[in-house]
């Protein structure tokens, strides 16, 4: 893995056991929702009129406690236990690794998961952290989760944001003319870009990328 990354490596057990535990905190019903919502024991999301009917109530309130639950993971106010905050605080880490952009399949690599079994917890648990978000597809970028950061300090500066690195890309790729490879692409972007982002953060935003196609020779 990238430098670092192998201090993120929390395994499958781990991702289970976190998303179990926050289950466990909830009422019987709520738990049934939110389990089956979000497919944490099956591996099989449900939509929101699937739990409704299995549950005997609306869609809405599906939503509601649903919204509710992730309200109070996210605000601190349910108490977990000290290994699944810790288990949270790692999938938050790795996130912020990448610059705040990531695939899920990148995020479950480098937490040691397993797209099959764990990709169920690992959405729960984003989900569960403050500032966390879903970005949809959309015609230059694949779905991938986002870090939305708290406003700086005037003395810090701005992270860079996705589209800025998208574009300067693109442009790059355009005029270059030629074939690069992996490292020349790289370095050559970086030159271009108008703040630093680590390699790991740079990789992380071109993995998210339509138009920016790795190929093998």
């Amino acid at each position: 893995s990238a430098e670092g990354g192998e201090s993120f490596r929390v395994g499958s057990e781990a991702l289970q056991r976190a998303a179990r535990s926050a289950l466990a905190l909830l009422d019987d019903r709520t738990r049934r929702v939110l389990d089956a919502r979000y497919g944490i024991s099956s591996g099989m999301p449900k939509t929101l009129q699937a739990v409704g009917d299995m549950e005997d109530i609306t869609r809405e309130r599906v939503r509601q406690l649903t919204q509710g639950v992730l309200k109070n993971l996210q605000s601190g106010s349910l108490r977990l236990p000290s290994e699944t905050e810790e288990t949270r605080a790692t999938v938050r880490a790795v996130l912020e690794y990448f610059g705040g952009v990531a695939l899920e399949e990148t995020l479950l690599s480098y937490l040691g998961g397993t797209v099959e079994g764990d990709l169920a917890a690992l959405r729960f648990l984003l989900f569960s952290l403050q500032g966390v978000t879903p970005a949809r597809e959309t015609q230059r970028t694949n779905t991938h989760w986002t870090l939305v950061r708290s406003p700086l300090p005037r003395s810090e500066e701005e992270p860079l944001a996705l589209e800025i690195v998208l574009e300067a890309a693109e442009t790059f790729l355009g005029t270059s003319g030629r074939l690069l490879t992996d490292d020349e692409f790289l370095s050559a972007l970086r030159r271009e870009l108008p703040a630093p982002l680590s390699e790991a953060a740079l990789r992380s935003f071109l993995s998210v990328a339509k138009r920016v196609i790795r190929t093998s020779l």
